[in-house]
């Protein structure tokens, strides 16, 4: 794909929480289970995976993601994936967001790019609290910190949800409708009803008005600046 110089772009940076007792808990990779949901979101996300997701210092995770509206979405998604991925003993993220400029573009594998995107990404997970789960930075301060409170407001639901709603999620940050979450999603082993309270108890009417309002709000500042430097590539 082609990567313009200052069109805004959006990278997550992510760890494992508590990595080491999910790895002796049954030997399971951190790496596989953040390259499946990667994986996942990119055959249900359009837009929102364009290379593949970077593991890093053992329980570390690093995702480039082309539609920068999409990055809180993308977060959150990664997240139900993580928790729906294992039933029995659900897999927990943090994910900081980075929104800005990719300055320097060599090779196709995202750790050799850089940025100021990558570089909020990262320091943002390294600012976070220990407890905290989403946060975000952007080029611009003032929608940056609009982005992180909204970050911060879907978390207070976030931090509850069960995998089964982590399930449904994945289908709903999807853009599928109940009935194709029931059909798609579980295979027709729950009904839509089933769907529909699963949504309701993880607080998704709230969360996609947020996601709406969020995506708005980046896309504005975007445009600006694809305004201000039309043409540029890497």
């Amino acid at each position: 794909m082609r990567v313009y110089r200052d069109r805004w772009y959006a990278v997550l940076t992510g760890d494992i929480v508590r990595s080491t007792a999910l790895s002796e808990s049954g030997g399971v990779s951190v790496g596989k289970l953040v390259r499946d949901a990667a994986a996942r979101m990119k055959k249900m996300l359009d837009g929102s995976v364009e290379y593949e997701v970077s593991a890093f210092r053992g329980d570390g995770w690093q995702l480039f993601v082309p539609r920068a509206e999409l990055s809180i979405r993308a977060a959150l998604f990664m997240r139900a994936a993580l928790l729906a991925a294992r039933k029995d003993s659900p897999t927990h993220t943090r994910c900081a967001v980075g929104i800005g400029r990719i300055t320097n573009r060599t090779g196709t594998s995202i750790t050799e790019w850089s940025g100021p995107a990558f570089t909020m990404s990262g320091r943002a997970l390294d600012r976070a609290a220990s407890d905290e789960r989403l946060t975000v930075a952007c080029a611009d301060p003032e929608i940056g910190e609009t982005l992180n409170v909204l970050a911060q407001l879907i978390e207070l639901g976030a931090g509850r949800w069960s995998s089964r709603q982590a399930q449904s999620l994945c289908g709903a940050l999807g853009g599928l409708t109940q009935k194709e979450i029931a059909l798609h999603q579980w295979k027709g082993r729950r009904t839509q009803q089933a769907v529909q309270q699963h949504l309701r108890s993880a607080g998704w009417g709230s969360i996609q008005r947020g996601l709406e309002y969020s995506e708005a709000l980046i896309k504005q500042g975007s445009r600006l600046v694809i305004t201000r430097n039309k043409g540029k590539t890497l």
